[in-house]
């Protein structure tokens, strides 16, 4: 599969997940301030006028699927991940990680946004930067890999945040 034809599917998968979202989230407006990062309209401009994130993500889960009942793991594994040139009208970024770069799609809801890597092996990562933010000012993030290895699901998901920039 070429990387335009799974860019175009990736896209549209998107779009699909966002109009669902959308169709079925909640309202930003119906966010409760109670010092837990809940939504604040300032933080949903901040987030769509970035459009350079640096994620860090010191905390992850891996799920082991070799066994007939699922199991995980937590562990501790701090990595980064650069997001540049983010465009959420556009539907496009650029990550910046330990491998390299690479084009992604963006797609943003009402209290975050997606940015959504497809690989060559035709899975995705998918990062999910949410308007919610920490004590420091960070946006909420949780990055999701979803891939294989000799048929064998390898799903794991990372915890952190991520520092905008303009």
């Amino acid at each position: 599969m070429s990387s335009g034809i799974s860019l175009r599917f990736a896209r549209i998968f998107v779009m699909v997940v966002a109009i669902f979202a959308t169709a079925c989230g909640k309202s930003k407006d119906a966010a409760i301030e109670d010092g837990t990062g809940a939504v604040h309209p300032q933080d949903d401009v901040r987030l769509r006028l970035s459009s350079t994130f640096r994620c860090e993500f010191p905390i992850g889960v891996s799920g082991n699927l070799q066994r007939d009942s699922p199991s995980s793991t937590v562990f501790r594994e701090k990595f980064s991940l650069v997001f540049d040139n983010v465009s959420v009208p556009n539907g496009t970024a650029r990550m910046i990680g330990n491998n390299g770069g690479s084009d992604i799609v963006v797609s943003g809801a009402d209290e975050g946004i997606t940015l959504l890597e497809p690989l060559e092996s035709g899975f995705f990562q998918m990062t999910v930067i949410y308007a919610a933010h920490n004590s420091s000012g960070s946006f909420k993030a949780v990055h999701s890999r979803h891939s294989s290895l000799m048929g064998w699901p390898l799903p794991s998901q990372y915890y952190g945040s991520c520092s905008a920039f303009r």
